[in-house]
């Protein structure tokens, strides 16, 4: 339609004006052969419209892909980062632990340290301390510690709970320097909360498991026998 259009104004302006535009034409087909240019022309110029459009077309199509592609990247990003920060948190957390285990560690006493603090009175503060000492040391220095803590609550006259800890010293680390004293120990807590049957049965056992311990140990063992007038 367009190309009718301009080949029909093209005709009637050059036929109806030919002196006005400086040329003559001698018969029709000069009309029809500049017809025949502005048509092509007109045709070339659609054809190249086109081709553009085309491209624009293409261009968006490539954009709206980019953009996907971008939106998928920062989605990425925003998973990496979430997983940084617990990775961060998680060490932090970690760092953190291993400096309090190492502080806590750095702090502990010997276990003479905390017998002395037991003897001067101070035998909440060396109560503390033992159980700390409990957590970092392994094999019978830990039955050690149960026994002095059995003796800290001794001194009390906590009798429950210092039997508690020397039968964990003797049940646990039957080895160790202390169990004989730990199995003393717990037969005097079971006197002192009437179990004297308990009692007995405990010092029976101290004999047949540790017949070679000091005679001033068995001494004191024999002190006890006649106390609870055991059989």
């Amino acid at each position: 339609m367009i190309k009718m259009k301009i080949s029909y104004i093209a005709s009637v302006c050059l036929l109806a004006c030919p002196f006005q535009f400086g040329f003559a034409y001698e018969n029709m087909e000069d009309v029809t052969e500049l017809s025949r240019t502005v048509e092509g022309l007109a045709s070339h110029s659609q054809k190249q419209n086109s081709e553009l459009f085309k491209k624009i077309v293409q261009l968006e199509e490539q954009i709206r892909e980019l953009q996907g592609n971008i939106q998928h990247v920062e989605h990425t990003n925003k998973q990496l980062m979430a997983k940084i920060n617990n990775v961060n948190e998680d060490m932090s957390y970690r760092f953190a632990q291993m400096e309090k285990s190492s502080s806590g560690k750095d702090s502990l006493k010997s276990i003479k340290e905390y017998v002395s603090m037991i003897e001067s009175g101070k035998v909440k503060d060396a109560r503390v301390g033992l159980l700390d000492y409990i957590k970092y040391k392994k094999g019978n220095a830990k039955g050690i510690a149960y026994y002095w803590l059995g003796k800290s609550y001794m001194a009390e006259r906590a009798y429950k709970d210092a039997g508690t800890y020397f039968l964990k010293s003797y049940k646990y680390y039957p080895a160790n320097e202390k169990a004989p004293e730990s199995l003393l120990g717990l037969a005097v807590s079971l006197r002192n909360i009437d179990k004297k049957n308990r009692a007995c049965s405990i010092l029976k056992r101290l004999d047949a498991e540790y017949p070679n311990r000091p005679d001033e140990k068995k001494e004191i063992s024999q002190g006890e026998y006649s106390a609870l007038k055991c059989s």
